[in-house]
């Protein structure tokens, strides 16, 4: 990574014309297959979690403040049978996909697809395009957030804006540009307009406000892209000007390998997106998995422990609320997905919810249950601002029971669902929830070949 801040080997102006370029002229049969397919799994995941979100009485304030606005437009909210303008389906479409902290991961807009696929379903939808040209056109704009990502120096936890939004909506804007068939200057000044809308505090995490960030984001992007398209101008330097995008919201990048290897390295290929096993933040998900994989391994139950030490850095965002007040915090709680993990011995969509956090099992659990945070400072006492985890760095979780025995797994990194089986079935649980069974096998074979982009939204509509 670059340590110049705010390096520039080229005229202003450059790395926004070779970004557009490669969006406008690349053809889609140079987008290589494991791009696409990442796209594609990415894209069929965040439908199932869509649909789970749309079963919620709580994410139900999105679709009736969608349904408010009146909007006119055959762009559709999943899992409803609202049809509404493309921006405000994508504003709905997006929160419902994050509502529950299930979407996609690790990706340089942390949840890219609760971002993207609103955003270009919604112009796929209002231009009459199909579903392999979204799948394709979504590679090409995650690819180009992806290089951008890699080029800025940005950690969410000290900055305070979040990645999702952040960086989300250029990649979407991105997507629906060449979704939208911009040409180079429209979408240059698509990604000007872009710019000005970066939103989301990470303050808000926790709250019904996180997910908004990702449907704020997506009907960004579509306001950007059909205003450029009837000839809304934006800054042309939008990324590498002065007080623009990276400038205001960055710090510390370089602006001439936010382009470098665009279209010759394919950054999506490469790393996929990360599909999540668990409705919260990911930084849980490697405690989960070490003491899940306790549990199964030596069979024992919350009633059988007598304490669980979990390690965490000391800027993790799980340690928001080290006492949830509602379930909906609890997403962004160690210790209260430990401590239900451990009395149901399983975490899903129904674990984080105000019931589950008010029940004496989980006050008894959660007792038991202490977080053992890393040091805020390196070893030659600096302080460690942007320490994170990485990829090779384990984090103890530690199990005492009563009858004496220590039994102990390093955590590692988020893993993820790795199998196609893993997926499906993910998805098939999500759909449920709003969809009768027949209809969850139809909606799975539409999605998971998306030769028809219409057919496919018929089957996530309840009947």
């Amino acid at each position: 990574m670059p340590s110049d801040h705010r390096v520039r080997r080229f005229p202003l102006g450059h790395i926004e014309e070779r970004i557009a370029e490669f969006l406008v002229t690349t053809p889609a049969a140079e987008v290589p297959e494991a791009a696409v397919r990442a796209a594609h799994r990415s894209s069929f995941d965040c439908v199932g979690c869509i649909l789970a979100a749309a079963a919620q009485p709580s994410a139900q304030r999105i679709i009736r403040y969608a349904e408010a606005e009146g909007a006119t437009g055959n762009a559709a909210i999943l899992g409803t049978g609202l049809t509404t303008s493309p921006g405000v389906a994508a504003l709905a479409n997006g929160t419902l996909a994050h509502w529950l902290d299930y979407d996609d991961g690790r990706t340089a807009c942390g949840h890219a697809a609760s971002v993207l696929f609103p955003a270009t379903l919604a112009i796929a939808q209002s231009y009459g395009v199909g579903g392999q040209d979204l799948l394709v056109a979504y590679a090409l704009g995650l690819e180009v957030v992806n290089h951008i990502s890699d080029a800025c120096r940005y950690e969410e936890k000290v900055s305070g804006f979040h990645r999702t939004a952040l960086f989300g909506i250029l990649g979407a804007t991105a997507a629906a540009a060449r979704l939208a068939g911009l040409d180079q200057q429209q979408t240059i000044m698509a990604l000007g307009t872009a710019g000005s809308m970066p939103s989301g505090l990470v303050r808000n995490f926790g709250s019904h406000t996180k997910p908004l960030h990702a449907g704020m984001a997506a009907r960004g992007a579509v306001t950007a892209v059909q205003l450029a398209a009837d000839g809304w101008t934006g800054s042309a330097d939008i990324l590498g000007g002065q007080l623009g995008w990276a400038d205001s919201y960055i710090g510390d990048y370089d602006y001439a390998s936010m382009a470098k290897e665009l279209g010759t390295r394919w950054l999506t290929a490469e790393t996929p997106p990360l599909i999540k096993e668990y409705p919260c933040c990911g930084a849980s998900h490697g405690p989960l998995d070490a003491l899940f994989t306790l549990m199964r391994e030596h069979g024992f139950t919350a009633a059988d422990v007598a304490e669980v030490e979990v390690g965490a850095p000391h800027d993790s965002m799980v340690m928001m609320y080290r006492e949830p007040a509602s379930g909906f915090q609890g997403k962004f709680s160690l210790l209260y997905s430990v401590a239900t993990a451990l009395v149901d011995g399983k975490l899903d969509v129904d674990s984080f919810s105000d019931a589950r956090l008010a029940r004496p099992e989980y006050a008894e659990a959660a007792a038991k249950v202490r977080i053992s945070l890393t040091s805020g400072w390196d070893d030659d006492g600096v302080r460690n601002d942007h320490a994170r985890v990485k990829p090779g760095d384990t984090l103890p979780v530690v199990v005492r029971l009563k009858d004496g025995r220590r039994l102990e797994r390093a955590s590692q990194r988020i893993a993820g669902l790795r199998t196609p089986e893993a997926v499906e079935g993910k998805f098939r649980a999500n759909a449920a929830r709003v969809l009768p069974a027949a209809q969850v096998e139809e909606a799975l074979a539409e999605w998971g070949k998306l030769a028809d982009l219409d057919a496919a939204v018929r089957t996530v509509v309840p009947r």
